[in-house]
């Protein structure tokens, strides 16, 4: 009990979770250790072996369907060629007509536009052919099944077959051998499971690849000893669409059942009081829409002696959707440490089967389940874990509107709000075939005035869609910081300088988050823009004021740039120098990495002012801070009696 003290419960009403999610996709460099992952448990398809061939005249058109590894397979084949550092990803509404390969990687496009593909003619793949063999490179195409392509493209195009369900299970389980997730003996263990008759159903010619990794998780659980084997069979019939639907036709007369199916598929892995405070609410729109509709009589109280005071118990709810408890752990973060229980369904893929029939086929529900979380006070991680399922959820709508249910929440005051809809967006936008939408739609709301909305275009960016878009982000933070000082409102300052800092994370992202810091210094004064960039340079100053426009946490760190001899820096220390507003912080920053005992952080910063000499010329911001330093160097030689 003597540690109970330190885990609390109070929550800020402003916090939000600002977990960032990894891409899957990208345009732009794949980082080496991300194809690796990738590619963990790879097991070779039949087609292998074609595209190998057809890929030797630099371009591959691989045709295959969703979920059948097809992304996988072409990973694959430009590793095998570039390595897993040499693999760049392509903008899915890319033109390929007017494109030329920069640099001897390999290149995938996934995703093709319907009008990408109809210029892809035989003149065309010959002239991206010529083009990639000066290089160097090779270009791998994914293309849906149902997607038209000319047909003098044939000898381009191959069918990804996939390999089997159990070939992938066995794959990953000695992926996990090697990896140390699964000892040797206990592979064995696992393997002989695997061509028992109980799992033949799971890993038969019928399913899909991503059926075999299924069983290979199931099947590691069992070897360690966390699992029967039966329990293993019975949570992955229970993940099935099968069983969804029968856990649906149980419950449909339970709205109270009903409501807690729904909070535990929306809200996967949250604490249990998160869930049932949520399955509450939702109990009451949905009975209210029964209501409505009449397909039920307003509840009346039951007075008699039977009356069951205490109703169903929170474990036995579990049992009957088929979820359980995991074990109780402590969250910490920064402001607050509590106990949590998480719950989550046996079936690995029962909460996305559940929510989407749900939403999809259920007049009403979806409504129910946007006003429940409406009228959800926040809890830590409902942000996080509803958007992303919403935002699967989203990948199968269609409509020209099927995007519109996100508008309440980009708008909202609430910072958790807004980034419940960054994380639904952003999780669609991993699909290289919806992408596009997400970013018409991101620019859309970047052009308005609601900072809001702006705010959550920023949230969007602080994410997998800005890392996987780097480029892209970038050119909507340009569109959100428009308009006079007077609209750079905290939160969207906020919001700005956490998308910066989390595309920072990435070395390569660097030059060009400097170059756009660069950019905006040299704006008109009074445009927000040439203010943000100030601040974000002033924050470099280790004795910024905080005042009423404290400097943004910006994670710039100037010893750091300069050691690195970071692309893009010299533009931006002249810029900086050169405006009078951040002057003073940047030569600051400078004088101070000038006193670093690090040996390297000296001579590169001495190179660093030789360079910024001899662009002086006609620069007065730049000349000030030279002859500045030159001046206490100086005078800081007279008195220790030595030479400047």
């Amino acid at each position: 009990m003597g540690t109970a003290r330190d885990v609390h419960f109070h929550m800020l009403p402003d916090e939000a979770d600002n977990e960032v999610v990894d891409p899957r996709f990208r345009e732009g460099p794949y980082p080496a250790e991300e194809v690796e992952k990738r590619l963990r448990g790879f097991v070779e398809p039949p087609s292998h072996a074609a595209c190998r061939r057809v890929l030797g005249r630099r371009v591959l058109l691989l045709r295959g369907g969703g979920g059948t590894g097809t992304g996988t397979a072409a990973f694959a084949l430009l590793r095998e060629r570039f390595g897993a550092g040499g693999l760049i990803g392509l903008d899915p509404g890319l033109d390929l007509t007017r494109w030329s390969p920069s640099a001897p990687r390999g290149y995938l496009l996934q995703g093709l536009s319907s009008d990408a593909a109809a210029a892809l003619s035989e003149t065309a793949l010959l002239a991206l052919t010529e083009l990639l063999g000066q290089t160097g490179g090779a270009l791998v195409v994914v293309v849906g099944n149902g997607q038209a392509l000319p047909g003098d493209t044939a000898t381009w195009q191959v069918p990804h077959v996939p390999p089997t369900a159990y070939d992938v299970a066995k794959g990953h389980l000695l992926s996990m051998a090697q990896e140390g997730r699964l000892p040797g003996h206990m592979l064995s263990m696992a393997l002989t499971h695997l061509d028992e008759p109980r799992f033949a159903d799971y890993v038969g010619p019928v399913q899909l690849p991503v059926a075999g990794v299924d069983v290979a998780e199931e099947l590691r659980e069992v070897a360690i000893g966390e699992r029967s084997v039966a329990d293993a069979v019975e949570n992955l019939r229970t993940g099935g669409d099968k069983a969804v639907q029968e856990t649906l036709t149980r419950l449909r007369a339970s709205a109270e059942g009903l409501a807690f199916v729904a909070a535990v598929a929306l809200l996967e892995h949250q604490d249990r009081t998160v869930i049932r405070q949520y399955a509450n609410g939702l109990r009451d729109h949905i009975t209210e829409r029964a209501v409505q509709r009449g397909a039920v009589p307003p509840p009346v109280p039951d007075t008699s002696p039977q009356w069951d005071l205490l109703g169903c118990s929170f474990e036995d709810r579990l049992t009957e959707i088929r979820a359980k408890l995991l074990s109780r752990r402590v969250v910490r973060t920064n402001s607050t440490r509590y106990w949590s229980q998480p719950v989550v369904f046996q079936g690995r893929h029962q909460a996305e089967f559940l929510l989407r029939r749900l939403w999809w086929d259920y007049d009403g529900m979806s409504e129910g389940i946007w006003s429940a979380l409406r009228d959800m006070p926040y809890q830590l991680g409902i942000d996080l874990a509803a958007g992303r399922a919403i935002g699967v959820v989203l990948c199968h709508a269609t409509g020209p509107k099927w995007l519109q249910p996100l508008y309440e929440f980009a708008s909202s005051d609430d910072r958790w709000r807004r980034r419940l809809a960054a994380y639904a967006l952003g999780e669609v936008a991993q699909n290289p075939d919806l992408s596009g939408a997400v970013r018409a739609q991101l620019r859309d709301w970047s052009r308005l005035r609601d900072v809001n909305m702006r705010c959550t275009v920023a949230e969007t960016c602080a994410g997998s869609f800005g890392l996987s878009r780097p480029n892209a982000a970038l050119d909507l933070l340009h569109a959100i910081l428009q308009g006079s000082d007077e609209e750079l409102k905290p939160r969207l300052r906020s919001a700005v300088t956490f998308a910066l800092n989390v595309l920072l994370t990435e070395e390569s992202n660097r030059p060009a988050v400097l170059g756009r810091l660069t950019e905006w210094l040299t704006e008109p004064v009074g445009s927000l823009r040439r203010v943000y960039a100030v601040h974000a340079i002033t924050a470099l100053s280790p004795t910024a004021s905080a005042g009423p426009f404290r400097p943004t946490a910006l994670r710039l760190h100037l010893a750091e740039l300069i050691a690195a001899q970071e692309e893009g820096l010299l533009p931006l220390v002249t810029a900086a120098l050169e405006n009078p507003a951040s002057h003073p912080a940047m030569a600051e920053a400078l004088t101070v990495v000038g006193s670093s005992p690090d040996s390297r952080q000296r001579v590169c910063l001495a190179e660093l002012l030789a360079a910024l000499s001899d662009a002086s010329n006609g620069r007065r911001g730049v000349v000030t801070f030279l002859l500045s330093r030159y001046r206490a160097r100086t005078a800081a030689a007279i008195s220790e009696g030595t030479r400047p």
